[in-house]
């Protein structure tokens, strides 16, 4: 998907969505301002006046594609969780009491491409807010004693995330999908590493010193709030702020030239479930290619295509599908989830899938469905933008891809222009069989 917030939009396609307002006509609705520091750090806001709130997002773009170096995947993630340690000036416990007595909530996350770190509330305390932030990214202070206690929480944080099939699915696949590029590890990283991450805590100091840097950083605040004051605010506390982002070499992943399977048994009872995916190329906004991605997901196994009709609702073999698609900064993978009912029908299920993307790929894309999922794609995302926080994230998650503020605009509007001959022609070149990858999932104990 081109954001999240698509393939939110996306996954909606059981009817006709109603038009977005005319007033809207595709593009960014709001008034935004993007100004660069000499130091590199990138300041978007867009001012949403009268609400008496604001969402103050800090986008770092990396994630787990920068973790190139052997028995060092999860520090992307790692960082999440450390930059809510403080620094001496403002410890944990200071911020917390701050961010409190706003109403302000905080939050983190980590993908592949970025990590991006999110404060929203009241407008009431802007100059400490800023200067507050602009020390935890400057300034972050943790100990070796509290190094450890994190890298433990991340090791259970692994294990719960385990515990769930289609997560060990996701492993077994990206390992089997990519030989060389880092994507072929989970944004939370290899057990093993994860397992050994107490003992670098000098390691992880060069990495926040490597991707913690003005260059590497964008700024998104939404709310109201006004940008002159804005601007004045960071550049005096973010304006001394040091340091150039690292270049490191990103392995490029071969092409696959043949299918790749695996095979999973779990050991309790659960549902049979099939993992398959296609390698696709990393987002580009001047090619239609992210968009025609974006909607074959819906066309191909959302709630209103011919698959969900006749595998769910008529013969009632799959309990459900799911497309996991997200556009990467690095080619990366179309990929979907099917839940079996029965473990005898897996066969015919996949037969079913293949025969329908081959359709596709001859030309035989549903026109009308075609217009819906693009009708109500766009709808969801210009009607998921209603609270400064909604602003942010949309801005922060897109930039965190494409490096781009202002790339929702232009999502929109190939989103808005794609085609069936497009659809056609991505299913055409990328879901063949030699570019695929299958992971099954097989239960001991049947299933449920």
């Amino acid at each position: 998907m081109a954001t999240f917030l698509l393939a939110a939009a996306l996954a909606l396609t059981a009817v006709p969505a109603p038009a977005a307002p005319a007033a809207i006509n595709g593009a960014f609705p709001y008034e935004m301002t993007i100004e660069k520091l000499p130091n590199g750090l990138q300041v978007v806001v867009v001012p949403l006046p009268e609400s008496g709130l604001m969402a103050y997002y800090t986008l770092v773009r990396v994630g787990s594609r920068n973790e190139v170096e052997k028995g060092k995947s999860g520090f992307a993630h790692f960082f999440e969780h450390m930059m809510f340690r403080g620094t001496r000036q403002y410890p944990a416990e200071v911020r917390d009491a701050f961010l409190k007595r706003i109403g302000a909530d905080d939050n983190g996350f980590t993908t592949e491409d970025f990590t991006c770190y999110t404060v929203f509330g009241a407008n009431t305390q802007m100059d400490e807010l800023v200067k507050i932030e602009a020390d935890r990214f400057k300034n972050l202070e943790y100990s070796k004693s509290q190094f450890k206690t994190e890298a433990g929480a991340i090791a259970g944080e692994y294990n719960k995330n385990f515990s769930d099939p289609t997560e060990q699915m996701d492993e077994k696949m990206l390992a089997a999908a990519f030989t060389q590029h880092t994507y072929r590890h989970t944004v939370i990283g290899y057990k093993e590493d994860i397992k050994a991450m107490p003992n670098a805590y000098d390691y992880s100091r060069q990495f926040f010193k490597r991707w913690y840097t003005p260059d590497n950083t964008t700024l998104v605040i939404a709310g109201d709030v006004d940008a002159a004051e804005i601007s004045t605010l960071v550049k005096k506390y973010y304006g001394d702020w040091k340091g150039k982002t690292a270049e490191v070499k990103i392995l490029p992943e071969p092409a696959q030239t043949k299918e790749r399977r695996v095979d999973m048994t779990w050991d309790t009872e659960t549902s049979p479930r099939i993992l398959v995916s296609y390698h696709t190329p990393a987002q580009d906004l001047a090619k239609s290619d992210s968009a025609a991605q974006d909607v074959l997901g819906s066309l191909l196994l959302g709630e209103a295509s011919k698959l969900h009709r006749e595998l769910v609702l008529e013969k009632g073999l799959v309990e459900g599908l799911a497309n996991f698609t997200r556009d990467h900064r690095d080619p990366h993978l179309f990929y979907y989830l099917v839940v079996l009912k029965d473990e005898k029908d897996r066969a015919a299920v996949l037969s079913a899938i293949d025969k329908e993307i081959a359709s596709m790929a001859a030309g035989n894309v549903d026109e009308k469905l075609l217009a819906d999922v693009k009708s109500r794609a766009k709808y969801g995302v210009l009607t998921g933008l209603e609270t400064p926080e909604d602003v942010a994230s949309t801005i922060a998650v897109v930039a965190g891809a494409s490096g781009d503020p202002r790339a929702i605009e232009k999502l929109l509007a190939q989103l808005e222009a794609v085609t069936a001959a497009d659809v056609s022609a991505f299913a055409k070149k990328y879901l063949v069989s030699e570019n695929r990858t299958v992971v099954n999932l097989a239960s001991k104990g049947g299933a449920k």
